[in-house]
């Protein structure tokens, strides 16, 4: 999840850290991931003392204390909490913290399946199944280079600990387990084929083929492939030629889905990365209840009249959110800059908790205002019908922190990624297994290193915002931020939600649409 919790008061402006970077401060003993005392917060240690949870325990800081579980336990439920004060309840917990639970054991596997159980990064059990001879395991009809469980225990799942291995989209138990396959390698397999090889094949191979290899095959292998290579406007960057040359640029050129102005021009850094060139991005403000001054900050992008789209995780449990258009710099008014407000959210049904590692998928959220978004200097962003292609380079823009933890901009920031095929992104990353409408993007490894390259990602705060494509010629939308390990780093590119996985945005609008 890249959410950026940001509670405002009149003098200063705290960001929430992800779970994951919260329990990345623990292990650097850094302090201030609690919200700050204020006129909503107040300092932890006035509240009734927390009971301390089985298999974990609870750190505070400032006006939240948090559950970490013991290593091999999951944390399910609520994670953090505030201490809050009211004339009524005087000093209280907004939330109940929840429990730490785990996943029994797995059955051994079958003989010829080998399964190595360790702990992740996060203390959660994780055991990834492979072929002792190096050939891919078979597991429901499917083969895999490997199969990888995570001990999990999602909202989609009524918060039941359970094996969750995504290339199977299920979770497993010991009768899956025991199904798992491996194909026999016979010795005599190195033996016979070199000697029936090296008898008759190299003959006939020498006399006919090589004849009619040359006639024709040769010629249209150089006329074809590379007067389509030189048509494509695709230049190459280090060792793997399948990767698009990055540019943080988005280029003015690109079409709208829609009616458009774009008379406000601004120069950014130097980069021409401007609103102008983001005509369809939002900067969301969300809050639990109406009117509060504290709330989230998220990215989201216009794409009718009407409708933004931003990530589920932006929207699940809040009342209602402040959009802002037109804004370069969210600390100076601009020309044509305005803001509408919204209480009507649609998160996607099938989203699923995005921050315990387990049933992200579907992070996408709809939201309805009544004002017209099209004004002057903003356009719907196109909506992508089909998955980006491997090695493509495109476009991701917001406000997010620059680095891990760290300060937001005022300034729009935009930066140009890769996008990473699905088993390009597992084999190269640590992300562990994907979901079916998740989009890898990042820096291609290009270090040769066997991790995606560091240094560009989005971030905390980019939540909700848009990853866009240049498709013939239009801006298309094709993922919106969902989540992340810490910004940027080796081996851990983004991931976005695809929105082209089912019909549900054009039907969520048309049923409540006059």
């Amino acid at each position: 999840m890249k959410l950026s919790a940001a509670v405002f008061t009149a003098a200063t402006a705290w960001e929430q850290p992800t779970y994951s970077n919260f329990l990345r401060s623990l292990g650097q003993k850094k302090s201030g991931w609690g919200a700050p005392e204020g006129r909503i917060a107040a300092a932890h240690s006035l509240c009734p003392a927390l009971d301390t949870p089985d298999n974990g325990s609870i750190v505070c800081d400032q006006s939240t204390c948090a559950l970490v579980c013991d290593e091999g336990f999951v944390a399910t439920g609520r994670r953090r909490t505030k201490c809050r004060f009211n004339t009524t309840k005087q000093f209280f917990w907004k939330r109940t913290l929840g429990e730490c639970d785990t996943c029994p054991d797995l059955a051994a596997p079958p003989a010829g399946v080998e399964a190595t159980c360790t702990l992740n990064w996060m203390g959660k059990k994780k055991c990834v199944y492979k072929c002792a001879n190096g050939e891919d395991i078979t597991a429901n009809g499917s083969s895999f280079g490997g199969i990888t469980s995570v001990c999990a225990c999602p909202r989609w799942n009524n918060r039941v600990c359970g094996w969750n291995t995504r290339k199977l989209q299920n979770m497993i138990t010991d009768s899956d387990v025991a199904g798992f396959s491996c194909p026999d390698v016979p010795e005599t397999t190195t033996a016979a084929p070199p000697a029936s090889t090296t008898a008759a094949p190299p003959a006939s191979t020498t006399a006919a083929p090589p004849a009619s290899s040359t006639a024709a095959p040769p010629a249209s292998t150089t006329a074809a492939p590379p007067a389509s290579t030189t048509a494509a406007p695709v230049s190459t960057t280090g060792p793997a030629p399948e990767f698009e040359t990055l540019s943080n640029d988005i280029p003015s050129t690109l079409t709208t889905c829609g009616p458009s102005s774009r008379s406000i021009e601004k120069i950014v850094n130097g980069i021409d990365a401007t609103q102008t060139h983001w005509p369809w991005i939002a900067r969301l403000f969300l809050k639990v209840n109406v009117g509060d001054n504290s709330g989230f900050s998220c990215g989201g992008s216009i794409i009718n009249d009407n409708w933004v789209i931003t990530a589920a995780h932006c929207c699940e449990g809040m009342a209602e959110v402040d959009a802002t258009f037109n804004d370069a710099d969210k600390q100076s008014f601009e020309t044509g800059e305005f803001t509408s407000t919204s209480t009507q959210l649609f998160n996607h049904p099938m989203y699923g908790d995005s921050s315990d590692g387990s049933g992200s998928n579907m992070d996408i959220c709809l939201i309805k205002f009544s004002d017209s978004l099209i004004q002057t200097g903003t356009a719907p962003v196109c909506l992508s019908t089909s998955y980006p292609a491997h090695g493509k380079a495109c476009w991701v823009a917001g406000w997010g922190t620059l680095s891990s933890g760290g300060n937001s901009p005022d300034l729009l920031q935009s930066v140009g990624v890769n996008i990473l095929g699905q088993d390009y992104c597992q084999a190269k990353s640590n992300n562990g297994a994907l979901l079916p409408d998740d989009i890898c993007a990042g820096g291609p490894d290009v270090d040769g290193n066997g991790l995606t390259d560091a240094g560009i990602d989005s971030c905390q705060g980019d939540s909700g915002g848009p990853l866009v494509c240049d498709v013939n010629g239009a801006a298309t939308l094709v993922g919106v931020v969902s989540r992340g390990t810490g910004c940027g780093d080796e081996g851990f590119p983004g991931l976005y939600t695809a929105i082209h996985t089912d019909s549900w945005i054009e039907t969520t609008i048309a049923a409540n649409t006059p």
